[in-house]
């Protein structure tokens, strides 16, 4: 099972464990160099090697999630109480600031649109109505938030960009929404 890689690595945490790395493989006999290190290391963190495993963490959070998604209702389990028509997300990010517009059709063919900013440290941060938002980075590509009300847990809701940066899978527990990245 591959190791956990830190929610905040850097490239400068992960050269000083390929160090480590290279110094225990050699105490073992081995005649690894340190790209060998390296290799192992990206390995071991689920990477097929140090190049993916140095872009990813280089990669600054939210660069893959910026921009307008469509929902795709066929790839989507929606809770029975919110069938919408359609959905759009257009995602703004600046550093840890995540602004979220969203625009939703509900079954009636009513249309509602919303504006959400949340800062992406982990910290809890007051919104309006007694609302509180704790966001943070998993990886560049996965972005969690936990909302409460009045100290209240309310909701939880997972973003995460596909590999390939087409789709955006938007999860709470009650539902699984995909979205296609609008060109």
């Amino acid at each position: 099972m591959p190791r956990q890689l830190p929610s905040r690595a850097n490239l400068d945490f992960l050269k000083k464990q390929a160090k480590k790395l290279l110094v225990k493989l050699l105490r073992t006999g081995s005649d690894v160099q340190l790209a060998g290190a390296q290799r192992q290391l990206a390995r071991d963190y689920g990477f097929p090697n140090w190049a993916v495993l140095k872009a990813h963490v280089l990669q600054k959070p939210g660069l893959a999630l910026g921009g307008t998604w469509q929902v795709n209702l066929a790839k989507s389990t929606r809770p029975a109480d919110n069938l919408y028509r359609s959905a759009t997300l257009q995602f703004e990010v600046h550093g840890d600031s995540v602004t979220i517009i969203d625009v939703v059709v509900d079954e009636s063919g009513r249309s509602e649109r919303n504006l959400n900013t949340m800062v992406a440290d982990g910290r809890q941060r007051q919104q309006q109505h007694g609302y509180a938002i704790a966001a943070r980075w998993v990886t560049p590509r996965h972005l969690e938030a936990a909302l409460t009300k009045d100290g209240e847990p309310r909701g939880h809701v997972a973003y995460v960009v596909a590999g390939d940066g087409r789709s955006l899978t938007l999860s709470t527990p009650e539902s699984v929404s995909v979205f296609d990245r609008v060109e």
